[in-house]
């Protein structure tokens, strides 16, 4: 090259600083490539992992993402194509980048099924990933990260899978409020979560589970032959949470729902150390027998002060300035909803409410935060805009607590469901029901509702 080429390539790779720089002008001078721009960061990308490895002696372990033409439908692999991967953002890129190792993965959990994948979020450029509030640098935004669906399997089976064939990057999802989908992604350091808290988890059960990140002891027989720890779901533990919400810890902000978390792993040892007993965070049998002892004395000395009483399926409103029992302060458009009373008053005067009638709990909070509702009032309405009725086209579309995706889940809407929007946010909507907000690129614009 250095004799047959040295007025033309030859001097180009040697006074170029980067593989990119070189290879594009490759490319536009020599090659001339009919879709050059699609080309450039492929073709400089696959040319850097060579060079890294030959000429640096780096061996780079992360495969080279590829770049697709957004609407194309191109063949990655026996099952899926790059237009399942496309941004669902509308006006915002031209372009989808996926990174091969991912298709690998989705590729061997369908193979393992047998059954069909939904990808309800594959690449998201930054504009679109900026627009819904995702998370910067998002794994997303790197092509790196896919959400699925398999047909038919539950997703804390698909999570189990995954571990065992080596993903470190996994998020299961397994409730309405949360939604029902695994994130995969393909970090090189172990990570994985559960639900949009994102709580740590050591193992989905795929493989041998590495150290805990929390000190344990050895789980003794309990009483009903069932110890509880972090990481564990069910009934068992929504009445471990009930109990300790009545001795007033604070379990999080979602009340009893059945997930041992951090906050009821924390309460957990708050209990513990309060009553000196091992500080493990592990219900066995001593912590089970003190638990219920602490509340047959609370009980026993209980004094119900003089408020306001609501019964369960009840009505109310919030006080301004409420807060969640933890102390966390309640969001104003919560607070300027309607809210329904989902429990009794506990011995700690805290009550359990939702903004829907049905459906998952919003929060707990002090009995003397609540009011009684009076029709009409305390609503956010903007008078201004034209309200419209939309029809969901994703699947499953989540109702956030206020406009993005760093809002916690709040509920639910399936594919047709009509709802109105009364204003709008940063391409959310937010719902006439005053359940929440929807991003509005997964719905379809039907009519004006006057």
């Amino acid at each position: 090259m250095k004799t047959s080429y040295k007025n033309s390539v030859y001097n180009i790779l040697i006074n170029a600083t980067t593989v990119q720089q070189a290879s594009d002008v490759v490319l536009m001078n020599f090659e001339r490539s009919a879709n050059a721009a699609a080309q450039k960061s492929k073709r400089a990308a696959m040319g850097q992992v060579y060079y890294d490895k030959y000429a640096k002696g780096v061996e780079n372990t992360t495969m080279a993402t590829n770049t697709y033409k957004k609407g194309q439908k191109t063949k990655l692999s026996e099952n899926f194509s790059s237009l399942e991967f496309d941004c669902h953002g509308s006006g915002c890129c031209s372009e989808t980048i996926i990174n091969p190792k991912l298709v690998e993965y989705v590729q061997k959990i369908r193979d393992h099924f047998g059954k069909s994948i939904t990808i309800t979020s594959g690449y998201r450029c930054p504009v679109h990933n900026k627009r819904i509030g995702g998370a910067t640098g998002s794994r997303h935004s790197k092509g790196d990260a896919a959400d699925i669906v398999v047909s038919g399997v539950t997703p804390k089976e698909v999570a189990k899978y995954a571990e065992s064939i080596g993903i470190k990057g996994i998020g299961l999802y397994e409730t309405n409020a949360d939604g029902h989908f695994t994130h995969v992604d393909t970090r090189d350091v172990k990570s994985f979560w559960y639900g949009q808290n994102e709580a740590k988890r050591t193992t989905f059960g795929g493989s041998t589970p590495a150290p805990d990140l929390f000190p344990t002891s050895t789980p003794q027989p309990s009483i009903n032959n069932n110890v509880l720890s972090i990481g564990d779901t069910g009934e068992d533990v929504r009445k471990l949470q009930e109990q300790l919400v009545k001795l007033g810890y604070n379990v999080g902000s979602k009340g009893p729902d059945g997930d041992f978390g951090s906050k009821t792993y924390a309460a957990v040892i708050d209990f513990q150390r309060k009553h000196n007993l091992k500080d493990d965070g592990i219900v066995g049998p001593l912590t089970e027998n003190a638990i219920k002892e602490a509340i047959k004395n609370m009980e026993q000395n209980v004094v119900t002060p003089d408020v306001e009483t609501f019964k369960i399926g009840e009505i109310a409103q919030l006080i301004p300035g409420a807060t969640y029992i933890d102390g966390k302060s309640i969001p104003t458009w919560i607070i300027n909803s309607k809210i329904y009373i989902r429990s009794e008053m506990q011995e700690n005067n805290s009550v359990a409410f939702s903004i829907s009638k049905t459906g998952p709990i919003t929060g707990v909070t002090n009995i003397s935060n609540l009011m009684k509702y009076i029709p009409g009032e305390n609503i956010e309405i903007d008078s201004n805009f034209e309200n419209y009725v939309i029809k969901v086209t994703a699947d499953i579309l989540n109702i956030r607590a206020g406009a993005g995706t760093n809002f916690k889940v709040i509920g639910q809407l399936r594919k047709f469901d009509l709802c109105t929007i009364i204003t709008e946010k940063n391409n959310w909507g937010k719902l006439k029901n005053g359940t929440g907000w929807i991003c509005l690129d997964y719905v379809q614009k039907i009519k004006k509702n006057g």
